[in-house]
């Protein structure tokens, strides 16, 4: 039996894997970086700090890319 779906609905189902598979591999990088983050935090207390004020910028950009796409 051929498939019934319009193609709006495909294409939204298409868009909603790409951004599950997204918050999946946002959800593994943050589990790795937070375990290097509390490595470094307790062996190398400079380091912890300079990666920390890199990540926040990183998340400030983040942050902004993600409202933009919110919009579309």
């Amino acid at each position: 039996m051929p498939d019934k779906r319009s193609p709006v609905a495909v294409e939204r189902e298409k868009v909603e894997d790409v951004v599950l598979l997204a918050v999946d591999i946002a959800g593994v990088s943050t589990i790795s970086v937070l375990t290097i983050i509390l490595y470094l935090k307790a062996f190398s207390p400079q380091k912890y700090t300079l990666l920390v004020n890199k990540l926040l910028l990183a998340f400030n950009k983040l942050e902004k890319i993600v409202i933009q796409i919110s919009t579309w």
